[in-house]
């Protein structure tokens, strides 16, 4: 999965700031991913700066009160 990443401007318009990539195999609920920020190419931002990130959790929410089995939670 990847993800867009813009800052949020109130009085210019908003700015790209990157994309990341999130590997499917690694999501688990609740756990925390550090993944690098890339630039528009894919590729890893220059390392002049350092190396952006960003830092994500998921969490597991069901559409509705049955839960995964379809029963009654």
């Amino acid at each position: 999965m990847v993800l867009e990443c813009w800052d949020d401007d109130t009085v210019t318009g908003d700015d790209f700031l990157g994309t990341v990539a999130v590997p499917l195999a690694e999501v688990t609920p609740g756990k925390q991913l550090d993944l690098p920020l890339l630039a528009a190419t894919l590729a890893p931002w220059p390392r002049k700066h350092g190396t952006p990130s960003l830092q994500v959790t998921f969490d597991l929410v069901y559409a509705d009160a049955r839960g995964p089995s379809g029963g009654l939670a």
